[in-house]
């Protein structure tokens, strides 16, 4: 049932979490969810009105409509936001981004992803790269990879939330000398930063 939440954010954490998804007023903000772990998430997101699409493609979307992800836009103060911040944030349901791109551009970067390829067949399969259990261990391997960036695309900031809830792990795109870097932190809801090179 959507309405329990076995991860519940005390209000000081939520508060922080909010500042986190919308510090930047001129970025948009996205969840993507998985209905999978929930299979009433689609009639949620009809019942709120919410500005939302799956990223399966073609028959895929009507056939797994119950199981697929959803891109959805979060907006400061809106009862979508409110309810993946109090509902769905700490049960492994998806993550956030922020990007300047309306929820148009980026289905398609977003959806292409989730039906890939199996390694060392011709057969295509669903990467649940959305999971944040699965997001936890991938992205610092594209990291490592230097292929990060090119996941990201024109996405500025991903926001995945750790094992414990009350942590949040927050890659960032941002512009050097160098050319385009991602920085990597781990923002405690509760309280301060740390940079994740240090641990």
């Amino acid at each position: 049932m959507m309405n329990k939440s076995k991860n519940k954010l005390s209000k000081a954490a939520i508060r922080r979490l909010e500042e986190l998804l919308f510090t930047n007023k001129e970025l948009n903000t996205y969840a993507i969810i998985d209905a999978a772990k929930k299979g009433s998430i689609p009639y949620f997101l009809e019942g709120m009105k919410a500005t939302f699409a799956s990223l399966l493609q073609g028959d895929d979307a009507k056939k797994l409509a119950e199981v697929a992800p959803y891109i959805v836009l979060l907006e400061k103060g809106s009862d979508v936001s409110q309810w993946y911040m109090e509902k769905l944030y700490g049960n492994s349901v998806g993550f956030a981004l922020k990007t300047n791109l309306g929820i148009e551009g980026l289905i398609q970067f977003w959806a292409r992803k989730v039906k890939t390829r199996i390694p060392g067949t011709e057969e295509k399969g669903f990467f649940r790269y959305y999971d944040p259990s699965v997001l936890r261990e991938y992205l610092p391997i594209l990291e490592e990879d230097n292929e990060l960036i090119e996941f990201m695309g024109t996405t500025n900031s991903i926001l995945v939330e750790a094992q414990k809830p009350e942590q949040l792990f927050v890659y960032t795109q941002k512009e050097t000398d160098d050319g385009l870097t991602v920085a990597s932190d781990i923002m405690k809801l509760a309280g301060n930063k740390e940079n994740l090179a240090e641990e």
